[in-house]
């Protein structure tokens, strides 16, 4: 059975390291934090394998961080070793804030998101949305800037040392009031940052309704703050403004 439109997101972890004010994980009373166990992912991915069902994509994150989890790595090793039993999924969509992109689960990403395993290159998605560390700190409640953009480097070092495609990385923006003055800056440290350790394209995408979809390359992506109905238009005219400030000082047309 293919069912192609399916997108199953699992909740790896419903805990997460960083305290986003953006963030679902802080603006709702979220309860029984926990993780999921390994017998139970490992049955998710059973049945699957069992049942001869395909599906287009597997997420391993719903609110919480996914690589928080301590067996993310094994979870992206299993899903690989089933994979080779029945090919039961496209694609891979990883979702983090880079914090815990250790080495260990930088490569069970990299194993898996190797063109000879999948049909398409996985997508990671790395949310950073700041440009400095005070506007980091001042986002996402901690400083851990450089630390994600070391993480980062070494895992575009390790890639390109493989001489593999995936995973294809979208470097994510949620455009704040908190941030919106780190726009151009994040745009020229992203490009700077892959033109020296990458030999992939990059490219740009923006989203006023944040629908799921694959990237097939290297991404740099500012991304509509989620909001209820009473802030929205404010949220909304923010990113217009960001937008218009990239275009004004010409970085998308100039670097990408």
């Amino acid at each position: 059975m293919w069912a192609e439109k399916i997108w199953l997101n699992i909740e790896t972890s419903s805990f997460c390291n960083l305290c986003c004010g953006h963030c679902s994980q802080h603006n709702f009373i979220l309860k029984d934090k926990k993780f999921i166990s390994k017998s139970l992912f490992c049955k998710i991915i059973d049945e699957l394998v069992e049942n001869k069902i395909k599906i287009s994509n597997i997420n391993p994150f719903f609110r919480g961080e996914p690589l928080f989890h301590p067996d993310f790595s094994f979870f992206m090793d299993y899903i690989k070793t089933k994979y080779m039993e029945f090919p039961f999924i496209d694609f891979v969509s990883i979702h983090t804030n880079g914090v815990y992109l250790s080495e260990e689960n930088a490569n069970s990403i990299l194993s898996l998101s190797n063109q000879r395993v999948l049909p398409h290159p996985n997508n990671l998605f790395i949310s950073i949305d700041a440009a400095d560390s005070e506007t980091y700190k001042n986002v996402k409640g901690r400083d851990c800037y450089y630390k994600v953009i070391d993480n980062i480097e070494n895992f575009l070092i390790e890639r390109q040392k493989r001489d593999q495609i995936g995973p294809d990385i979208v470097f994510q923006f949620v455009v704040t009031e908190k941030n919106k003055h780190n726009v151009c800056d994040f745009a020229l440290n992203i490009y700077n940052l892959t033109k020296k350790f990458s030999n992939k394209k990059l490219k740009f995408l923006s989203s006023l309704d944040n629908s799921p979809f694959r990237v097939e390359s290297d991404t740099l992506y500012f991304r509509l703050c989620e909001s209820n109905a009473e802030f929205a238009d404010f949220y909304r005219d923010i990113y217009k403004e960001c937008l218009l400030e990239l275009n004004k000082n010409s970085i998308i047309r100039d670097i990408i």
